[in-house]
């Protein structure tokens, strides 16, 4: 579940969203029958790899959300145990690139 919005600064427009990723246990549809959700919460926190894709998932909802290019990224991670297994609450902070128009491009962006 994704939501957020491009609010505009003095220093331009900014994206600012928040994005949840879960991690269901077998018993909601997770794949694991083992695993339960202190386990998988060990897992998400000691794995780097685990981290960097929620924070991808979590970019390319922010650029859906943004419709406009999004520069570098703040992104801040809160993994929690959540009744349905483990949820990666990733919160998202980047400036809206505003792409400069080309001399080969007119006012609407398309090519002459």
């Amino acid at each position: 579940m994704s939501e957020g919005a491009v609010r505009v600064e003095a220093e331009g427009p900014v994206y600012y969203g928040s994005t949840s990723v879960l991690l269901p246990t077998a018993l909601y549809g997770g794949i694991d029958v083992n695993s339960d959700r202190d386990t998988m919460m060990r897992l998400v926190d000691a794995d780097p790899h685990a981290r960097v894709r929620a924070v991808r998932i979590a970019c390319l909802e922010a650029q859906l959300r943004a419709r406009q290019a999004i520069g570098p990224i703040r992104a801040e991670l809160t993994i929690r145990v959540d009744p349905r297994g483990v949820r990666i609450d990733i919160d998202i902070e980047a400036p809206v690139v505003l792409e400069s128009m080309s001399p080969m491009t007119n006012a609407a962006g398309r090519r002459r």
